[in-house]
């Protein structure tokens, strides 16, 4: 089976085999998941959150950044060291998560600006081989027009929730065995504020010819 077909069966497979696996482990609060044929999820959550600047606090449900006009920049909250355990495949980063923002959408553009982002670290830390970014639009978040600031511009405020029953925003690539793997949420735009409820990373083996 070709890496491609691959990368399709392990995306399917989230709500394939979501409801009848079972938790395996819990190291340093990681919960370890058996994921379909040979996967394994990984569900980080609180307290074993990396922060390495205090910008929010612990709530009942995660780590909740409150709002603010002003930017958080660089990585803020992020999982330790997390290893895969099985043969090369598809690594996915699913952050379970809560997000508002409030700013301005130019239509004539279309380009909606970026509220936050996720990275996927793979290889030991400071020396990894791959470093993979994606970057979340306000353009997929559920907008509600507020007012028209000038006659091209509309100031939105918008909502962004996302789990592992139901996503839609994550970050991928290929992981070989035994990596380490580090999972980030970064750069939280201005008028905005977030909840980090967990941080998922599973992967999936190809399968051998």
């Amino acid at each position: 089976m070709s890496p491609r077909i691959s990368r399709v069966l392990f995306l399917l497979g989230v709500a394939c085999f979501a409801s009848s696996a079972l938790a395996d482990d819990n190291y340093e609060g990681v919960v370890r998941t058996p994921f379909g044929p040979g996967g394994l999820r990984l569900t980080v959550s609180m307290p074993s959150f990396n922060r390495p600047v205090e910008i929010g606090t612990v709530v009942a449900d995660g780590y909740k950044i409150p709002f603010s006009r002003n930017p958080r920049p660089g990585c803020f909250v992020g999982s330790p060291t997390l290893a895969i355990g099985h043969a090369d495949g598809d690594g996915q980063f699913i952050p379970s998560l809560h997000v508002t923002w409030q700013g301005v959408y130019y239509p004539a553009t279309a380009v909606w600006p970026n509220v936050f982002r996720l990275e996927l670290r793979i290889g030991p830390a400071g020396n990894e081989r791959a470093i993979l970014k994606t970057y979340a639009s306000a353009a997929i978040f559920q907008n509600t027009a507020l007012f028209y600031p000038t006659p091209d511009s509309i100031l939105y405020r918008g909502e962004f929730d996302q789990s592992l029953a139901g996503f839609n925003f994550e970050t991928s690539g290929d992981v070989k065995t035994n990596e380490e793997i580090h999972v980030w949420v970064c750069d939280l735009t201005p008028t905005s504020s977030m909840t980090i409820r967990q941080l998922i990373f599973q992967s999936f083996p190809f399968e051998t010819p």
